[in-house]
């Protein structure tokens, strides 16, 4: 974001109850009736894109349209102060920052038994709560205030080696993240999970590197949390959800063996929580759900991220939507819509998260015979903005209008859209053995005359396609749409809803 969109990105960040704080208390004891400040704040939370001239004009009767620049320096600083504040005891991080900021004041008074007292507590912090990044300064200031004790040069090598501790830790966990960052770069370029070999060799040579091999390398807990990060990752691009759902496990009880670490890192809780029900649903299982979703529930409930709360909510709709599927109760998958829908304008800064949620309401209502709706919605992923940035959605949206087209009778030109998902997928590097025998499989039945013939070329093609699925790496359309349930369902001339739905009280 440029640098002038900062001001707008932080006022947008702010919950309804701190826009109200700020405008109540801010200015309490300016004696202006509208001061010009306020008139700045509020024509920029009306935006939902910065326009600075639309700005400046609600600005010209005010002395700010003189020096914009200052004027938007100045009500940011004013904004980052009011709240940096009110935070200030909030987080175990700033009661350490608070402390650490007495350290020049007391060492320019020279009360340095205070100031030993003070360092003491700021390192209990750090020990306790892994919040080693602080550890620096200090150590600056315990080694200042040792020059005027007798026993110096004793405690000074105490303190080295104190130091030199602490530095593995932080030099260990730097390594950790640039596997991370590592991973990131490699996951964006490939945009999906992998199946062609020399990609999957690449990957599980990136897995079978020692500090990724065992856990006993990674020697502070957020080392773990990465560790386990960067496997999950790359067992996702292997399409290994067993593993990854086994190395979550990993993950969360390191979590649950370091409490102090999650009071003091709650958000980065918050997504490994939120992340480790995503790997329940890959593989179904549960076992884990209740107790992680009541732990994550309490996070949330202390959260003041409202995007962070929202989303990770619906990681919770998510679940009870594939326990829902494994009963076949479409019904009750319907009835999770309105959480989708209730949350979609949080993920305008996540445009990746709102896609998968639209393709996933699309799917919702193909469940339900709402064909009209789901085309509808299919339309929004195919024309959003940031599809390009998802290459296999945008393939799978095509195919899944190909099947909504079958369903509503409406197959005139039907084997031009054929052909040009094939041209895509070839083009894409995406044409694999299930996406070629579905779209072979679709073209003949487009073209039966007769129920029987349609039935015939269904058999034909479902042994196929089931023989081609048993191999995980042809297993991604699962993900996307259910070929099993269409088929069966197909063989009987019937909607997947009309075959299989369960209704229950």
């Amino acid at each position: 974001m440029s640098e002038k969109n900062e001001l707008h990105k932080l006022i947008h960040s702010l919950t309804p109850n701190e826009k109200a704080y700020f405008k109540k208390f801010a200015y309490k004891s300016k004696d202006d009736k509208e001061n010009p400040y306020l008139i700045l704040f509020d024509a920029i939370l009306k935006q939902e894109e910065y326009d600075e001239e639309a700005v400046k004009k609600k600005l010209k009767n005010t002395k700010l349209v003189n020096n914009f620049s200052a004027a938007k320096n100045y009500l940011t600083d004013l904004i980052v102060s009011t709240f940096s504040s009110i935070q200030e005891n909030n987080s175990i991080e700033n009661k350490l920052l608070a402390i650490i900021q007495q350290f020049p004041f007391l060492m320019e008074r020279r009360v340095n038994n205070l100031l030993h007292k003070k360092i003491q507590q700021a390192k209990k912090l750090v020990y306790d709560y892994e919040l080693y990044n602080y550890y620096a300064t200090i150590h600056h200031y315990e080694c200042l205030i040792l020059e005027v004790d007798k026993t110096y040069e004793a405690r000074k090598n105490k303190l080295n080696e104190e130091y030199k501790t602490i530095q593995d830790k932080l030099s260990n966990i730097q390594q950790y993240q640039q596997l991370k960052d590592e991973w990131l770069m490699i996951r964006q370029d490939t945009n999906a999970y992998i199946r062609e070999q020399s990609k999957i060799d690449f990957v599980k040579e990136k897995l079978a590197r020692p500090l990724l091999n065992d856990e006993h390398h990674a020697i502070t807990t957020a080392s773990k949390i990465l560790f386990y990060y960067v496997r999950v990752g790359y067992a996702l691009m292997l399409n290994d959800v067993a593993a990854a759902y086994a190395d979550s496990v990993s993950q969360y009880l390191v979590l649950k063996e370091n409490p102090n670490y999650c009071k003091a890192n709650e958000k980065e809780v918050i997504v490994t929580l939120s992340n480790f029900v995503l790997r329940m649903l890959n593989v179904s299982n549960y076992g884990y759900f209740d107790e992680v979703k009541n732990t994550l529930l309490q996070y949330l409930e202390n959260s003041n991220d409202i995007d962070l709360v929202q989303s990770k909510k619906l990681n919770l709709a998510l679940v009870e939507k594939n326990q829902y599927l494994k009963q076949n109760r479409f019904d009750k998958i319907y009835e999770l819509l309105p959480a989708y829908m209730n949350v979609m304008d949080f993920y305008t800064k996540r445009q990746d998260i709102q896609l998968s949620m639209l393709y996933d309401m699309a799917i919702i209502y193909f469940y339900n015979d709402q064909f009209e709706e789901c085309l509808e919605f299919i339309t929004k992923v195919l024309n959003h903005k940031a599809l390009h940035t998802m290459i296999d959605l945008e393939s799978y949206s095509l195919l899944l209008r190909l099947f909504v087209f079958i369903e509503m009778n409406q197959v005139h030109h039907f084997d031009t859209n054929i052909e040009n998902l094939r041209r895509k997928l070839y083009r894409d590097d995406k044409m694999f053995k299930a996406e070629n025998a579905i779209l072979k499989m679709l073209a003949e039945y487009s073209l039966a005359n007769s129920n029987a013939k349609k039935a015939d070329i269904l058999t034909e093609h479902k042994k196929n396609i089931e023989t081609i699925l048993q191999d995980k790496l042809e297993q991604n359309i699962i993900n996307y749409f259910p070929i099993h349930l269409w088929l069966e369902a197909k063989l009987e001339h019937k909607t997947i809803y009309q075959k299989f739905n369960n209704k229950q009280p």
